[in-house]
């Protein structure tokens, strides 16, 4: 009996399919990923994931699926993988196993199958570097185990341009794995629209408004430390943007990302977000800057070295 009442037994699998079939895929429709140990209602109404960037999921016309027809669809999706998919999915988790290893064999195998699900949503999306965009939300994972967050934050990184950018929804991701990652992913989500409110050449008075509205807006810091990993990501790969959107980026992340990571202690972040934008807003003065520093670092390595 759970904090809500009595638990309800597993749901159906489709026929022809039972849990011991298959052991690698019988915890993605037993319940173990949903929270609370049971089915979030919303489950019945899955259907394919991401095809070709169109809407088909919210608009799919028809009747209502039933629970068992959802779970079909639930399990066949992930099951259409190709060896291509599967060998790439296990390149990604070889690098990100040893950075989650911290959170238990239990809570690494649900980042694995967040990993899956983005793989899966995110297939045929590039990014503007030509890679595929599947890159993006796993060094943003990369990042959060970094910092040692919990399996919920590392997760909602997997999975935090899933519901803007593909056809997966908020109550797809609760489903699977829980109200927790759900959140994060969500806010995330709101707080991404927040800067492009903003005009182009705000004041700082704005800045600082857009910055308190982050903030205001998040009940959960974990949201904010979510966004923060993925403006780094995207700033690092900053240089396959055009110069006016390098410019633009730049300058949101100077004025209201930099500072945010002040705020939260993330000092590396900052240091990290102020360098790259101050490299592409002043150009000549980075250039500058940073010849004086390789100088002076010469200078201070001699006189460390004559001292030995």
């Amino acid at each position: 009996v759970g904090d809500d009442g009595p638990v309800p037994p597993p749901a159906p699998l489709p026929s022809g399919f039972t849990y011991d079939d298959d052991e690698e895929y019988r915890n993605q429709v037993d319940g173990s990923i949903v929270s609370d140990g049971a089915y979030a209602p919303e489950v019945n109404k899955w259907t394919t994931l991401m095809t070709d960037g169109t809407n088909a999921v919210i608009h799919r016309p028809g009747k209502e699926m039933t629970l068992e027809e959802g779970m079909l669809i639930l399990y066949n999706d992930l099951k259409d993988l190709s060896e291509y998919d599967d060998r790439t999915i296990e390149g990604y988790w070889e690098k990100l196993l040893p950075t989650v290893s911290y959170l238990g064999t239990s809570n690494a195998y649900k980042v694995k199958q967040a990993l899956r699900v983005a793989y899966r949503a995110h297939r045929s999306q590039m990014r503007k570097s030509g890679e595929p965009f599947i890159i993006h939300p796993v060094e943003v994972a990369l990042l959060l185990s970094g910092m040692k967050m919990d399996a919920e934050t590392v997760m909602a990184g997997l999975l935090h341009d899933t519901v803007e950018d593909t056809d997966l929804t908020f109550e797809q991701v609760e489903a699977m794995f829980g109200k927790e990652v759900k959140n994060i992913v969500e806010g995330e989500t709101k707080v991404s629209k927040l800067p492009k409110l903003a005009f182009a050449d705000y004041a700082d008075e704005q800045a600082e408004n857009l910055r308190q509205m982050f903030v205001a807006m998040t009940d959960d810091y974990r949201i904010i430390i979510v966004k923060l990993a993925d403006r780094l990501h995207n700033m690092r790969t900053l240089r396959h943007m055009k110069p006016e959107k390098q410019k633009k980026i730049s300058r949101e992340t100077l004025d209201i990302f930099a500072p945010l990571a002040h705020r939260m202690g993330l000092w590396p972040f900052k240091s990290e977000l102020e360098d790259i934008a101050f490299m592409y807003l002043y150009p000549t003065e980075y250039k500058q800057l940073n010849h004086r520093l390789r100088e002076r670092q010469a200078t201070i390595g001699d006189t460390l070295e004559n001292s030995l």
